[in-house]
């Protein structure tokens, strides 16, 4: 087995503290967004106007959140079945083809 040649130690991180946060920089960022939110709002509109569905998909996401998603079986009824199938094989036997895939 090679050595493993690093400084850091199994189990602890090698950033611990994670990345350092500047409160002052993401604050005059968020006041830079937050003035350009009237324009940002007008091209939207624009984009509406125009029958720009992503826009309208947008705007109702945010507003109001994305729909939940169903997750169903086939024929969208039920739910999901999923087969799962496990062989053994002789490695010096010969292969059937595989319905797999």
């Amino acid at each position: 087995m090679a050595e493993n040649r690093t400084s850091f130690q199994p189990g602890n991180s090698g950033n611990p503290g994670g990345r350092r946060k500047d409160p002052e920089k993401f604050a005059e960022f968020r006041e830079r967004c937050r003035a350009l939110e009237p324009k940002a709002l007008a091209a939207l509109e624009a984009k509406l106007a125009d029958g720009d569905l992503k826009a309208a998909e947008l705007v109702l996401n945010y507003a109001w959140g994305k729909p939940p998603q169903a997750i169903t079986g086939e024929g969208g009824e039920g739910p999901p079945v999923i087969q799962i199938v496990r062989r053994i094989v002789d490695p010096q036997a010969p292969q059937e083809p595989s319905d797999a895939g």
